[in-house]
């Protein structure tokens, strides 16, 4: 990852809050935040995906393919994670309650 000092994040707090009304102008602005801080892929990739291997690879060690794995599902929980903060914290109440059962920022 090559950083630029030009990079800026897109600032959240001074988001509207989705009511409903703005949702093309609010998804591409957090689309757009998720993009920048590279967590993005948890609302387009399905978490299962992260532990198939493709079968035209050389394979490597076993011990090496799980923890790579153990890894990706970390990394991709915690992802997920910000991501539902984000999208959560971004809602008027009456949005937010129905939602706040769901754990995936994908469903979301």
């Amino acid at each position: 990852m090559s950083s630029s000092g030009n990079t800026s994040c897109p600032d959240l707090s001074k988001l509207d809050p989705l009511d409903g009304n703005n949702y093309k102008r609010w998804c591409s602005k957090v689309l757009i935040f998720f993009e920048q801080t590279e967590i993005d892929y948890v609302l387009f990739k399905d978490p299962l995906t992260l532990l198939v291997v493709d079968p035209t690879e050389q394979i490597p060690p076993l011990p090496v393919l799980v923890k790579k794995n153990e890894d990706e599902v970390t990394k991709y929980k915690e992802d997920n994670k910000t991501a539902r903060y984000h999208i959560m914290n971004h809602m008027v109440d009456n949005l937010f309650d129905p939602f706040m059962v769901q754990k995936s920022a994908k469903v979301i």
